[in-house]
């Protein structure tokens, strides 16, 4: 594990250093203007913003770094997550990563993420501490949204507490954010309900089929008590499919050794 967090810690100094590439989605989240977070979108990066105006509201304070820092910050934390999400297991899907990308072999099942700093590893994370911490999940309602679609195994299980508790805390952060900028959200709606063209996803299933596999997935781990499943299933219901979003799926790893936690057993 301390080998996987040098990594990172190498990745912040390069990026500090200038010499590694900015990290493209990184720079999206820090060119984001609370205020003009839709309408004005392509002002600030070349790339829109999409999530809600509270994944914004909340780099508020971290956009007061340079924005290299921001982004050595950022992508060293990426690392920091994986490391404490799947822990021994974050060295050697690095190392399978760097040995695919000398190869030649266009296979990255983490190191791209990571690079453009998105956050698909923080939704695998979010998906397996989600269960125990279930306020956790807040993070993919207001990000990329379908991920949410992992709330389904607190319903299957009928964990309505947790349920609640993960519903709540969302509610609650949207609404704090909500008094803060109204506009935002009235602007994030019309932007979700009009739709935006992007790039052709590289894994052609249309959205509406991912989540109902995603949906089938969960309650059957649900019911046959396999927590794996979760970050699998929350990675398949990124919107846009591209290869990256196995950051999200590799955080299954965090149940290999086979043990459930005590608190997800039925």
């Amino acid at each position: 594990m301390a080998a996987a967090l040098g990594l990172g810690v190498a990745l912040a100094v390069a990026q500090v250093s200038h010499l590694v590439p900015s990290a493209q989605d990184a720079h999206v989240y820090y060119a984001a203007k609370p205020g003009y977070l839709y309408a004005e979108r392509y002002a600030f990066a070349e790339e829109p913003f999409t999530y809600s105006p509270a994944f914004a509201d909340v780099l508020a304070p971290f956009r007061l770094l340079p924005e290299h820092w921001f982004m050595a910050l950022w992508q060293g934390g990426l690392i920091a997550v994986l490391v404490a999400t799947i822990r021994a297991w974050a060295l050697p899907v690095l190392l399978i990563d760097v040995a695919f990308l000398l190869s030649g072999v266009p296979v990255s099942l983490v190191l791209a993420d990571i690079a453009m700093g998105n956050v698909h590893v923080l939704l695998g994370a979010a998906a397996v501490a989600g269960l125990r911490r279930p306020g956790v999940w807040a993070f993919a309602l207001l990000s990329k949204l379908t991920p949410g679609v992992g709330l389904l195994w607190f319903l299957a299980r009928r964990e309505w507490r947790n349920l609640a508790v993960a519903l709540g805390t969302t509610g609650t952060v949207a609404l704090l954010s909500f008094v803060v900028i109204p506009g935002d959200w009235f602007e994030w709606v019309r932007f979700l309900a009009g739709g935006e063209d992007f790039p052709l996803p590289v894994i052609p299933v249309p959205l509406a089929v991912r989540l109902a596999m995603s949906a089938a997935l969960l309650w059957w781990g649900a019911r046959a008590n396999h927590p794996w499943v979760v970050p699998v299933a929350v990675g398949w219901a990124i919107p846009i499919p591209y290869p990256t979003m196995t950051a999200t799926m590799v955080c299954a790893l965090a149940y290999a050794s086979g043990r459930t936690p005590r608190s997800l057993r039925t």
